[in-house]
């Protein structure tokens, strides 16, 4: 399919998810991205998470293959070139999004500044790699700082409960955490 207008790519392909209502409580045995990173990585049982969390008004994306139960998780803060950040995130999973699921979580769209790219924007640079699905999350409890989970083994995504406060573990591993190409310096970067 060819997308000729963000509004028809929702219409055809974009579906709406709500994140909130499936919250979980933080997993430790996770890989964990930082901001202004993204992580790649498949199903294991010692880390069948991939995490991240302190989305404010930045985004997450998450991108799964339920084939290779293969999955990436970017938190992306601000880019000066969004395109190219997200075509870097893209080439970095490797795997053809048309056998993928995408979902991009929004926080909010309040004081965004200049170089952090709208939902829309980063909906429809993402379409034009005709992912086999796109999922917009849509927040209806307005949570202002969001962590979300990746499954691993089934794709389940969810949202981390952020009344359980967030804990920085030595059990989460970072080791995987790639820097976002063409993107601003981090406010707090994790390593």
């Amino acid at each position: 399919m060819v997308v000729q207008s963000l509004e028809q790519a929702k219409s055809e392909t974009v579906s709406e998810v709500d994140l909130t209502v499936n919250t979980i409580t933080e997993p430790l045995d996770s890989y964990r991205v930082g901001e202004g990173y993204f992580a790649v990585a498949e199903y294991s049982r010692e880390r069948p998470y991939i995490i991240t969390y302190g989305l404010s008004v930045c985004k997450g994306i998450v991108m799964y293959d339920p084939d290779k139960k293969r999955g990436l998780v970017a938190h992306l803060a601000w880019a000066e070139d969004a395109e190219t950040s997200l075509s870097g995130i893209v080439d970095s999973y490797e795997d053809s999004l048309q056998s993928s699921d995408v979902l991009t979580v929004q926080t909010s769209t309040e004081g965004n500044p200049e170089y952090w790219p709208t939902l829309e924007s980063v909906t429809e640079l993402l379409l034009r790699h005709n992912p086999r699905s796109l999922a917009i999350d849509k927040n209806t409890q307005g949570t202002w700082v969001r962590g979300i989970a990746l499954h691993l083994g089934n794709g389940q995504v969810s949202e981390i409960d952020p009344t359980k406060a967030w804990r920085w573990s030595k059990e989460q591993d970072t080791s995987r955490n790639l820097w976002i190409p063409a993107a601003g310096t981090p406010f707090s970067p994790c390593a």
